[in-house]
């Protein structure tokens, strides 16, 4: 089930921002201009759809303690999407991944994903597995699913 607007998730600590945690940097265009963002990168669990499968979340680097702050969950990190979070997924609806970030920011739902790739090499199979993503060989046959769509809000 696609994680929606009101659901609750759980977010592992040691990966976001902690000693297991990975960042990318995502780039694109906007205005004419070169922009770049470091993200945090980490799995999470949608606990109102009581399940066990795993999504993805990119947390904006500068923005981690304002994340942080928003958790809802006794000293877990347990989050409610609101309309501060926006999402990207495939065509199909499928492999929804989550955003947190500076909305100002317009990077398209593929940037995410190929800059994932390329930034963390043979450590993003795992991230990219989540997105769905498990059996392809290259980062175009991916981002296919992906182009010219900006993240969606909730």
């Amino acid at each position: 089930m696609a994680i929606e607007k009101g659901n609750t998730f759980y977010v592992p600590g040691d990966y976001l921002g902690g000693a297991q945690g990975k960042k990318v940097t995502v780039k694109w265009s906007q205005t004419m201009k070169s922009r770049s963002e470091e993200y945090w990168i980490c799995k999470y669990t949608n606990k109102t759809a009581n399940s066990a499968e795993e999504n993805i979340i990119f947390v904006q680097a500068s923005k981690l303690d304002e994340f942080k702050n928003k958790k809802i969950d006794g000293d877990s990190l347990t989050f409610r999407v609101d309309d501060s979070f926006q999402y990207g997924q495939k065509k199909d609806g499928s492999k929804r991944f989550l955003v947190y970030h500076d909305k100002k920011n317009k990077p398209y739902q593929h940037r995410f994903v190929e800059n994932t790739i390329t930034d963390m090499g043979g450590k993003a199979a795992e991230f990219v597995s989540q997105l769905g993503y498990a059996d392809v060989e290259k980062v175009e046959d991916i981002a296919r699913h992906f182009i010219g769509d900006y993240l969606k809000d909730f």
